[in-house]
């Protein structure tokens, strides 16, 4: 039908309609399904390529259309030469897309595993922690960028010299026995562990917790992969921890002593007394023993004062709402608290170690605020939010120094430590600034579904 519009040959008939109709077809066909999308792999790496074949698939249907056109024209002979013709080209053109097609997956799957290792070695480039390959004969075939600061030399001297010398001479002997091990255990699931002590050029020490890993079997490695992590925060932490409980037990055992012990003994004293009177007289007696009544309570709130500060949820059976209410009562005067607990909050999604946990830092925020705020009063909230527990506690007084290197003061990290051992978080806010808000959140477990009889 081409040809013969082309030739000006006025051919009217049905090839004329159907000619017309197929040409068309044929462009609408090739626009609507001509698009190839590329693989999984190539849209995970942009989502927006996409191959156009339109061109090559319209080609081929117009030469069919020709076919068609050329059959009401043409002798039979020439016809099947053009259709032969025009077959072997579509051919050529689909093997050429296929051929095509599986370059360009071949393309996006190089250029997926160049982004993910180059995403890995960002990575490894933008870590804290120390990241060393030692090669078989021990020499540092690879370095993090990390290693430069946490070893306190170049990072350019760092590859090629012996693995055993990283930690300085003191720690050479323990590191080439875990080493040793290293090279032997060919178990990667099983990592060998040493914690290692070492002096910095200003005499100050760190702790440094090495892994490490054969990676021998594995070509694209070929060594022992070291990894250390500064654990000296984390070990300063502990031994305070420590210091602070034995001191609290100090404390503990000169108050059972000199308070307990001492009305246990003037009891005993006034009882001996009574026993012991020659010549009892009623009204003597009586005065005697309203004396010992008087010392045996007061010994009896001494005991409990003494349960309320080692444990002050197991004297409200467990509920952080009443012993942050009992705290809120036995405040200072010159700063109150005042306690905000959500009517809809409920105290029993809260099992006894994260009470625990939560008073203590109720209690360690309460008295930083008295010691050092010189505010006139210490707000104390506790409300549920998204499935999360809100603890905040927040003065108006004259605000925290704004946060040092180390992280700042015992009471402050243990109030850290305490809200990451519930699985939460511990927010500071207000440094430098008047007034200070301490925010806790943590997951509250789901409430149990009420089950319904009848």
């Amino acid at each position: 039908w081409l040809a013969s519009w082309l030739v000006d040959f006025a051919f009217i008939g049905p090839y004329y309609n159907y000619g017309d109709v197929l040409c068309f077809a044929c462009i609408a066909s090739a626009v609507s399904a001509a698009q190839y999308q590329t693989p999984l792999q190539a849209e995970a790496v942009n989502p927006q390529r996409r191959v156009d074949s339109f061109l090559p698939a319209l080609a081929v249907l117009m030469a069919i259309a020709l076919v068609a056109g050329t059959l009401a024209t043409t002798k039979r002979l020439e016809t099947w030469i053009l259709v032969a013709l025009v077959a072997l080209c579509a051919l050529l053109m689909i093997t050429r897309q296929r051929s095509v097609r599986a370059e360009l997956r071949a393309l996006n799957h190089q250029l997926a595993a160049r982004e993910a290792d180059a995403r890995l070695t960002e990575l490894v480039r933008r870590s804290t922690d120390l990241i060393v390959v030692a090669d078989k004969d021990g020499m540092v075939s690879f370095a993090s960028p990390a290693a430069g600061s946490m070893l306190s030399m170049p990072a350019a001297q760092i590859p090629g010299m012996p693995a055993v010398q990283l930690f300085g001479a003191s720690n050479e002997a323990f590191l080439k026995r875990f080493l040793d091990r290293a090279f032997g255990n060919t178990d990667v699931s099983e990592p060998e562990v040493l914690e290692l002590h070492v002096a910095g050029p200003s005499g100050d020490v760190r702790a440094f917790k090495l892994g490490a890993v054969n990676q021998l079997a594995n070509p694209l490695i070929n060594g022992i992969v070291l990894t250390a992590h500064d654990v000296t925060g984390q070990r300063a932490l502990e031994r305070e921890v420590l210091d602070v409980a034995t001191r609290e037990r100090v404390r503990l055992s000169g108050d059972i002593h000199d308070g307990l012990g001492q009305e246990l003994t003037g009891i005993a004293l006034l009882l001996h007394v009574a026993a012991t009177a020659p010549d009892p007289d009623p009204e003597k007696q009586r005065r005697q023993l309203e004396s010992i009544v008087d010392q045996v309570n007061r010994t009896i709130g001494a005991a409990r004062d003494l349960a309320r500060g080692l444990s002050p949820l197991h004297v409200v059976l467990g509920s952080l709402a009443g012993a942050l209410y009992r705290l809120s009562q036995e405040s200072n005067p010159q700063m109150p608290i005042r306690l905000h607990i959500d009517p809809e909050f409920d105290d029993r999604l809260v099992d006894a170690f994260s009470a625990d946990h939560l008073y203590r830092i109720v209690q360690e925020a309460v008295t930083n605020a008295l010691r050092h705020s010189g505010g006139t009063h210490i707000d104390v909230e506790l409300h549920s939010a998204g499935g999360n527990l809100v603890l905040s506690i927040a003065d108006d007084g004259s605000g925290i120094p704004r946060r040092s290197p180390d992280g700042g003061g015992l009471g402050l990290r243990l109030m850290e430590y305490r809200a990451h051992l519930l699985g939460g978080a511990l927010r500071i806010s207000g440094a430098g600034e008047p007034g200070t808000r301490i925010e806790v959140t943590m997951p509250l477990p789901h409430r149990p579904a009420a089950i319904s009889v009848g």
